[in-house]
């Protein structure tokens, strides 16, 4: 992939700590920031998107007070799986 110039504003602490990181690892500021960028991206991907319904239906139902979503998972796949308590 064709490489692009960026220009970032960032503290001069900063960059020259980067400078100093980049060098001790035999990398370089540049490569430093296209991972981290590709991670953050990889990242977003790797999230789960609900789809327009799930995000609309998000929230409607509540569980009473004395019950947590892992007990309502629990019973509704010993009934998926028609198994007695």
């Amino acid at each position: 992939m064709p490489l692009s110039k960026l220009t970032l504003t960032v503290e001069k602490d900063l960059i020259e700590d980067a400078k100093r990181y980049a060098a001790r690892t035999g990398s370089s500021v540049s490569a430093m920031v296209s991972r981290f960028l590709q991670s953050v991206l990889q990242a977003e991907e790797d999230t789960v998107r609900l789809g327009p319904v799930t995000r609309e239906a998000s929230g409607i139902l509540r569980l009473d007070e004395d019950r947590s979503y892992k007990d309502l998972l629990e019973q509704a796949l010993l009934e998926k799986y028609g198994i007695d308590e």
